[in-house]
């Protein structure tokens, strides 16, 4: 009897057990079903994002590290109002001491002095008068010369400074584009920007024959390979040329193909986070060149995108995914008012949300 009972609470508990395994299976099937990916897709992508804030456009990290940034530039600028004010305080020393000395000058002269002074300079040009009457011709000849070469230097000192105060939209070199300042740590535009994004567009086409074969074995078109070359090519002569406006064109053409590409990889993180980067990218550069029109025409779409990608998110009530639905509604309201200022900010706002969420969405288990 002991043992019947034995056996039947054993019995028992294997069922049990089994009974709760098959949504264990289930989900760890799910998982499985994750592909992972490669880390030549991983490194192209990131160089694209490094070449595209490098061209003006947003930035691709998260709050953390943005809020790194922001104490960085205020530091700076409180180093730098700083260093303002000592400079102001020692222009304001050196001249108080220059209007002493002035002063010490131009103190009253004595009457007795004044004849002293007087007597000694008669004496000494009765001694010097022959000597000056016979330098005249010589003085004269030299202060023509001079007055000649002063004049072609003031010519050439008015060509000079009107060359350097000719405006940047009159220079056909774009080498002199700048950026504004930003509390957010947003890279000003410097002449070895250009450095670095050929540096970086140069390690693209490595980066960029490394997945190909990877590429074309998912199935992806020849056409959108070859779609893929072309703009990398008018990157390419865009940098060579230091053409702001063809290079950053020619960036988000890359990226919109690259979304493409990641639609052949069932990720834990669905393609649509890189469809919405890549459309929050045009709309930043759409709007620094002042197309409001291609900025409108984008951000009709963000939406669309936006509600794909909570369907194939099983969390989409997150409070990361939220603040991304958020971001986006905000800023395709400052799309419709025009406001470039908080365009801008609002496209780093979505790709840093974009940036919480695959940090989310990674940490799923993937085989």
């Amino acid at each position: 009897m002991s043992n019947k009972s034995f056996l039947f609470v054993l019995v028992f508990i294997v069922l049990l057990t089994f009974s709760g395994c098959p949504d264990k299976d289930t989900a760890s099937k799910d998982e499985k079903n994750y592909e992972k990916l490669s880390n030549s897709m991983k490194k192209a992508a990131s160089e694209l994002e490094q070449v595209v804030t490098l061209l003006g456009g947003p930035m691709f990290y998260g709050r953390d590290v943005i809020e790194q940034l922001k104490s960085e530039q205020i530091q700076a600028l409180f180093t730098e109002s700083s260093n303002k004010k000592k400079s102001e305080v020692g222009m304001e020393q050196s001249s108080s001491q220059k209007k002493g000395d002035e002063a010490e000058q131009n103190k009253e002269v004595t009457p007795s002095d004044k004849r002293e002074k007087e007597q000694g300079e008669e004496s000494k040009n009765n001694e010097n008068g022959k000597t000056e009457e016979g330098k005249g011709n010589n003085e004269a000849e030299r202060s023509d010369v001079s007055g000649r070469k002063e004049e072609k230097n003031t010519q050439e000192n008015t060509t000079m400074e009107f060359e350097t105060q000719r405006p940047v939209e009159d220079q056909e070199n774009a080498d002199n584009f700048r950026f504004e300042d930003s509390l957010f740590g947003i890279p000003q535009w410097q002449s070895d920007n250009w450095k670095m994004i050929q540096v970086l567009s140069d390690g693209m086409y490595f980066s960029w024959n490394g997945i190909q074969p990877e590429l074309l074995e998912k199935g992806v078109s020849s056409v959108q390979i070859e779609n893929y070359n072309t703009a990398m090519a008018n990157l390419s002569k865009a940098i060579k040329d230091k053409n702001i406006k063809n290079a950053q064109a020619a960036a988000f053409q890359l990226t919109q193909t690259n979304a493409y590409f990641f639609s052949f990889y069932k990720t834990s993180i669905p393609s649509e986070v890189q469809r919405l980067k890549s459309t929050v990218i045009g709309v930043h550069f759409y709007v620094k060149q002042n197309d409001w029109g291609n900025a409108h025409n984008l951000a009709t779409q963000l939406q669309q995108i936006l509600s794909t990608l909570k369907s194939n998110v099983e969390d989409n009530k997150s409070y990361v995914f939220q603040m991304l639905e958020i971001s986006i509604s905000d800023l395709e309201k400052s799309i419709q008012e025009q406001d470039s200022t908080l365009v801008l900010i609002r496209t780093n706002l979505v790709t840093a949300n974009l940036h919480e969420l695959e940090t989310e969405l990674s940490q799923l288990k993937s085989r």
